[in-house]
């Protein structure tokens, strides 16, 4: 699972990429989740699950977020090795927009 917290003013828009290519909130292999953090009205965080781990799999994951102030982005590059991929638990990223 790819964490990435996300503070600044909102609207916050987010978005995670593989690749320079937007990834759909729910497919097969990916499923993202997003919440506002409810101690914090301007942090949100957001979730990356990869089940199933194969070599598609492996490339550059980026969490983008923008507001009306600008865009940030922070990312990670995965590398799938052997037939069972060891879990990345809880990686985090840490955007700032304000």
């Amino acid at each position: 699972m790819l964490k990435c917290s996300v503070r600044g003013e909102p609207p916050l828009h987010i978005q995670w990429r593989k690749d320079s290519i937007m990834l759909d909130s729910v497919t097969a292999q990916t499923k993202i989740t997003t919440r506002p953090l409810t101690t914090d009205s301007r942090m949100t965080i957001t979730e990356l699950s990869v089940t199933s781990a194969s070599n598609t799999d492996e490339g550059l994951y980026e969490c983008f977020a923008s507001n009306i102030y600008g865009d940030d982005s922070d990312g990670l590059f995965l590398q799938v090795q052997g037939k069972t991929p060891k879990v990345v638990s809880h990686l985090t990223l840490h955007l700032l927009l304000v």
